[in-house]
């Protein structure tokens, strides 16, 4: 992996792909399909640190092209966001336009020319409407988009496109009766601040619950264990006992059995029957793992689900894909299908829109 720390900006360029034949002179070069591409597919994903920007090839493969850790000016925005803190649109305008700068150099790099963003995967901490839009505008200010095409994509449905859920293989399945059958999905967000959860639908994902929790900086030491930071290339190695990682995981344990036991119910009974019953947990077909937080800390949370789904289909643990890269892979997925439409000249109206909830 290319690591190059962005001098007096603040941001640490985690990720950089290099396309044979495209780009020359960096540090290290990573193997990436040589293809020809004419318009790439850009999915680009703002997380609550990390910013992400994935590409679909033309042989259908997908994957990451660039990764920035954001600024402190960028993390504190995010949280603030989170939080439902009024700010204004200059201040949110000011700060985007400053990171989503150095994310489109980085990007434009990587391909050897000007490249433009289909889709941006949103996590459920941006809810606003007024925040897509700033968000919207300053990647329109920075040429980074063309209006035409830019979708919104939430990341429950960018986790789904990223691991194609309506495809019965995905699942474990030979076939799948959509309509006679209850096929649910677990999505865990799990970051340094916080951990959230959401049950899903996998026909209809509209149809989804929600839960979220916050760590105390207990929790944040053990995540952020292996976590860079912009002031040096090397791991940030907290001094977190035994103790204190025993007590982050029965936390976790706790959460997600609450969650599980809130909306699923663990066998049939006679008040669970007919159009109105609650979800098994054996209706779960895929538990997918996102967010930023350290590869530490995803061994812990494994470990966790591993003793909660124990008696789920082998395939039902979905993290083949680098967490914090999952959102954005499937937002590159879902600007595949938009470019391609775009290409058989179905119209489009001109204007950054919310993509399809309904997959």
């Amino acid at each position: 992996m290319l690591q190059r720390l962005l001098p007096a900006v603040g941001y640490l360029l985690l990720v950089q792909l290099s396309l044979p034949g495209i780009v020359s002179g960096v540090e290290e070069r990573i193997s990436a399909p040589s293809v020809q591409i004419s318009e790439p597919p850009i999915g680009l994903s703002l997380g609550p640190e990390l910013i992400t920007v994935a590409t679909e090839w033309q042989n259908l493969s997908s994957g990451p092209v660039v990764q920035l850790q954001g600024s402190k000016p960028y993390q504190i925005w995010f949280a603030d966001i989170a939080r439902d803190k009024k700010i204004t649109r200059e201040a949110s305008l000011h700060i985007l336009t400053n990171t989503l700068r150095h994310v489109q150099s980085s990007t434009n790099d990587v391909f050897g020319r000007p490249v433009h963003v289909t889709v941006v995967a949103v996590p459920g901490e941006i809810r606003r409407e007024k925040t897509k839009a700033v968000i919207a505008d300053a990647i329109l200010e920075l040429g980074f988009c063309s209006k035409e095409t830019l979708q919104f994509l939430d990341m429950k449905n960018a986790a789904h496109y990223a691991y194609d859920l309506g495809s019965p293989g995905s699942l474990g399945l030979d076939v799948c009766d959509w309509d006679a059958e209850m096929n649910e999905a677990v999505i865990v967000d799990y970051n340094a601040a916080y951990l959230g959860l959401y049950l899903i639908d996998i026909k209809n994902t509209r149809a989804f619950k929600r839960a979220h929790a916050t760590f105390s900086h207990l929790g944040e030491n053990v995540v952020r264990s292996d976590r860079a930071t912009p002031n040096t290339m090397q791991a940030h190695e907290a001094i977190v006992s035994d103790q204190e990682v025993q007590r982050h995981i029965i936390n976790i344990l706790q959460m997600l059995d609450g969650f599980l036991s809130e909306y699923l119910v663990k066998e049939y009974t006679p008040a669970n029957v007919g159009t109105d019953r609650k979800p098994l947990r054996s209706d779960i077909r895929a538990v997918i793992l996102t967010g930023d937080a350290s590869a530490k800390g995803f061994e812990h949370l494994r470990a966790v689900l591993r003793h909660l789904f124990s008696n789920l289909h082998p395939s039902w643990l979905k993290d083949s894909i680098d967490p914090s890269t999952v959102i954005a892979t499937g937002a590159a997925k879902r600007a595949f299908e938009i470019l391609r439409k775009s290409k058989d000249n179905q119209e489009f109206n001109g204007h950054p829109r919310e993509g399809h909830d309904e997959l």
